[in-house]
């Protein structure tokens, strides 16, 4: 009688040592790909946003809704001030962002969008949605 058992064992350790490097190279991708999600905003409040020429980066953003008609866009406050991002019609409304904080809105109808910031009105962005 032959045993299978050490050809059982040779491919379980295969296995085991196979799986530990494919984690081990993929580790540095995934890290990379958390760490570049830390600061992910489709629109930049920018440092001294009330008085910068173009507080909102970009001040005309483009968001293209996807097959279930839905598309989020986030802001992130990179200023040290706090602001708000109001549209112009009500459609959204952001509680007031401390410096570093974010805020995301799904919109789900096409559209034009001006907003502003409450505290700094001339502080004015669009969101063209399609």
């Amino acid at each position: 009688m032959h045993s299978n058992g050490g050809l059982v064992a040779l491919a379980v350790v295969g296995f085991a040592v196979g799986s530990l490097i494919v984690g081990v190279a993929a580790a540095p991708l995934i890290v990379n790909l958390l760490a570049g999600s830390g600061e992910a905003a489709d629109i930049r409040i920018v440092p001294n946003a009330q008085t910068a020429a173009e507080p909102f980066v970009p001040g005309n953003f483009t968001a293209v809704r996807d097959t279930s008609g839905r598309v989020t866009v986030t802001w992130f406050n990179g200023d040290s001030n706090d602001h708000t991002v109001t549209s112009d019609s009500g459609a959204f409304a952001s509680p007031l962002l401390r410096a570093g904080a974010r805020f995301s809105f799904t919109f789900t109808q096409a559209g034009i969008y001006p907003y502003h910031c409450e505290p700094h009105p001339n502080m004015k962005g669009t969101v063209v949605v399609t």
